[in-house]
């Protein structure tokens, strides 16, 4: 069953990435099969109180988070203007929301920084071109799989990392 769910979630990502990468759309199926694969495999792993938690105070930060950055360009462009409309894609929300249950604030902030780095250096290697867009939700998803797959095969942990750069938060 285990091994299925893994499968499920590694085909998902790949579809997430292949479509963002060539459509720039992601259709919702994808993320729904991701989320599911993705929970059947957390509540194996952590209680559900544990997946709440992290989902609730996860999902706090990235609501400041998007709530700091329509400021931002609000101010910057001095009129309002929907950030989803032009700055940032549905779809690099939804894969946010998805994976919000996976770990606490600390690695998850981690996974985000982490995340956002490989997607621009991804960008600059190998998609740039002319006002082209960033397929971040596919390039975040790729990210996702190889940290998701490194810890459950314990030869990485965002939250050890962590531990390691702040001790005093674990």
């Amino acid at each position: 069953m285990i091994f299925l769910l893994y499968g499920v979630l590694c085909l998902t990502v790949f579809g997430i990435a292949y479509e963002d990468f060539r459509f720039r759309q992601i259709r919702v199926l994808f993320f729904v099969m991701f989320f599911v694969s993705l929970f059947l495999l957390l509540i194996i792993i952590w209680p559900l109180s544990v997946l709440i938690h992290n989902t609730l105070v996860n999902l706090l930060f990235m609501s400041v988070q998007i709530a700091a950055l329509q400021i931002y360009f609000w101010v910057k462009e001095k009129r309002w203007s929907w950030i989803f409309d032009r700055k940032l894609g549905w779809g690099d929300v939804v894969f946010w929301l998805c994976i919000l249950p996976v770990w606490p604030l600390m690695p998850f902030v981690l996974f985000l920084i982490s995340s956002l780095i490989f997607s621009l250096l991804s960008y600059l290697l190998f998609f740039r071109k002319k006002n082209a867009t960033i397929p971040l939700a596919g390039l975040q998803a790729l990210f996702f799989l190889l940290v998701f797959i490194s810890e459950r095969l314990n030869t990485f942990s965002l939250e050890r990392l962590v531990n390691q750069l702040v001790p005093s938060l674990y």
